[in-house]
């Protein structure tokens, strides 16, 4: 049971609501903590495109930990052939997390950017006009930018997505314009009975809390770590329907 929830994906689903203009409804799929190496590899990214696939959204986020320390397994086994084939129509945006950062992040934003991939290095893009998404670099980066610089760059009259790999910032997050904040990192303590225990030590483990006018989504994610298995949590990744108001 414990190999078969962390190789059989499951997909979760929440609608956002929020008073900033937006026309039309915009479908976001949540990644986090692929962890692409030698246990979780190109079947594993066969599947997530597929599963990406059927879900159809508009833009799909990687909250980090794209891989496991390194580019060795991702280069020896091709996985650039199969990563490439994830694709959406605002496109896929993935932020560093860190795993990433074990000494190989210009090599794994570089993979990643060949893939198709833009790697949001603490900037933001306007996805169709309407909703901005801002990455941030994971904590481990020391050169990183705050919440609140990051936010200078964005018009907060429309809505905000801020994607970055960690929860560890949400009293900083929601005192910010911010609607939705993306994030993985913990995976949801992946064994019992650190899916507990966890909850002591992270602001928020796993799941969805929503502080002020900011909506938080933590993924366990659809990786598995340095275990190949998981236990009273699964493989996933998150669908949400981010909604406005129309009339604005």
């Amino acid at each position: 049971m414990a190999v078969f929830n962390a190789y059989s994906p499951v997909v979760h689903r929440l609608t956002v609501t929020t008073d900033k203009p937006l026309n039309e409804p915009m479908s976001i799929a949540l990644v986090s903590d692929t962890h692409w190496g030698r246990w979780f590899g190109n079947h594993q990214i066969d599947k997530l495109v597929a599963l990406v696939d059927t879900q159809n959204p508009d833009v799909v986020v990687i909250a980090g930990d794209i891989m496991h320390d390194t580019t060795i397994a991702y280069d020896n086994t091709n996985m650039h052939e199969h990563l490439s084939k994830l694709k959406a129509p605002l496109g896929v945006y993935a932020t560093l997390g860190n795993h990433d950062y074990r000494g190989y992040d210009e090599a794994i934003s570089e993979a990643v950017e060949a893939a198709g991939i833009k790697a949001l290095d603490n900037e933001s893009v306007l996805l169709d006009d309407s909703v901005w998404l801002v990455g941030r670099s994971d904590d481990v980066d020391q050169t990183r930018l705050s919440a609140k610089e990051l936010m200078t760059q964005v018009d907060t009259n429309k809505p905000v997505v801020f994607l970055e790999h960690r929860p560890s910032m949400m009293d900083e997050i929601k005192v910010l314009p911010v609607d939705l904040h993306l994030s993985g990192h913990t995976h949801g303590g992946q064994i019992f009975p650190l899916t507990i225990l966890m909850n002591w030590f992270s602001p928020l483990n796993y799941g969805t809390k929503r502080l002020n006018d900011t909506q938080f989504l933590v993924t366990s994610g659809y990786g598995i770590g340095a275990v190949p298995f998981r236990l009273s949590t699964r493989s996933e990744i998150w669908m949400i329907t981010l909604t406005g108001n129309a009339d604005k």
